[in-house]
């Protein structure tokens, strides 16, 4: 059975979390994502990336979630017994997190602003103390492509040039 957090009492309301526009749109792909890897809903990826699609376009959304898909699944790797998220089809959850979001995305947050000494508290809460060393490359790496000041996709198409022999 899925555990959810709409029955704990800790909620965060996305819009006083101080995360940047770019961290609060990665909410929605991050929460199918993670139902597809814990096998409710199996093809909840395919909502992940179409999701992706529409915020930021097909030719930046779908590299970004792939990019992105494989911090969520070291951080499912990681075996937090019970990692707590609300429900991505459930309206009234859409504007809230849970604590154990609220220490992912706090921890991207940090990540992506080159301060991963301040999101240690955020990785130990979500790897039960633990420092994960396969979980916390991937999340500086994610974080380092799309650092804060980097538009995603900008300067990342492959530049054509003729080569004579």
């Amino acid at each position: 059975m899925e555990r959810y957090a709409q029955t704990l009492p800790d909620r965060y309301p996305l819009k006083d979390t101080g995360l940047d526009g770019f961290e609060k749109k990665l909410v929605p792909p991050f929460r199918h994502l993670m139902v597809a890897l814990r096998g409710t809903r199996p093809d909840a990826w395919h909502t992940a990336y179409a999701t992706a699609a529409e915020i930021w376009g097909p030719p930046v959304g779908l590299p970004l979630v792939h990019r992105f898909s494989a911090t969520v699944f070291n951080l499912h790797e990681t075996g937090k017994r019970a990692f707590i998220l609300h429900d991505p089809l459930d309206l009234r959850n859409r504007e809230d997190l849970s604590r154990d979001e609220m220490d992912f995305f706090e921890m991207i947050h940090y990540m992506r602003r080159s301060s991963p000494h301040a999101a240690r508290e955020s990785i130990f809460a979500l790897t039960e103390g633990r420092m994960d060393a396969g979980f916390i490359h991937e999340a500086m790496s994610f974080c380092h492509d799309y650092a804060v000041g980097v538009r995603p996709g900008v300067g990342s198409k492959p530049k054509l040039r003729v080569v004579s022999s």
